[in-house]
Formats: C-alpha cells, sequence, structure tokens
C-alpha cells in the first residue's frame, strides 16, 4: 500500500481490504499526490450495501496516459463530490 494512501487508512472504509474514501478526503489525497509527484494511476468508484461493496463504472477513470493527472482527477472528484460514491486511489510509489 502507498505511503500516502497508508497516511489517510483511518478515514477509508474498508472493505474486502480496498481502503475506500469519500470525495473529500479523496481531494486532499489526491493533492498529497500531487505535492509529492506521485502519479496516479486511476480512480476506482464503488457504492457499499452492507459489507458488500459494488464497482461503479460511471464513477471510475483511468489516468494512467494522463501527463496531468492530478487536475484531471481532482476534476473528476469534484463533480462527484455530494455522492454517496467511494472511491479507492490507484498510484504510483
Amino acid at each position: 500500500m502507498n505511503k500516502i494512501i497508508k497516511k489517510y487508512k483511518n478515514y477509508a472504509k474498508e472493505r474486502c481490504g480496498i481502503p475506500l474514501f469519500d470525495a473529500s478526503i479523496a481531494m486532499v489525497i489526491i493533492s498529497d499526490f500531487e505535492h509529492e509527484k506521485v502519479p496516479i494511476h486511476g480512480l476506482d468508484g464503488f457504492r457499499i450495501f452492507g459489507e458488500m461493496i459494488q464497482p461503479d463504472q460511471d464513477h471510475s477513470i483511468d489516468l494512467s496516459n494522463q501527463k496531468m493527472c492530478w487536475n484531471v482527477a481532482k476534476e473528476f472528484i469534484e463533480k462527484r463530490i455530494k455522492s454517496d460514491v467511494l472511491f479507492e486511489i490507484v498510484a504510483g510509489e
């Protein structure tokens, strides 16, 4: 697990071993990745149903080929800031 993700683990709702963050915490994490110049490869949206999770492809994005991945990630999350979707942040080390 990435050291930045570990830093925010207490804010995550962990399901199936995946740390999931609400949009407001995801924005902070993305800023930390940007500050440290750690590339974000993707954001995966999930919905929680009790102890189960369901991936939501409408709220997921591949950023592996984005040069300005942090800006794209922030814009993507900003559009979902009031949603009930939680996000897995996939990033480099």
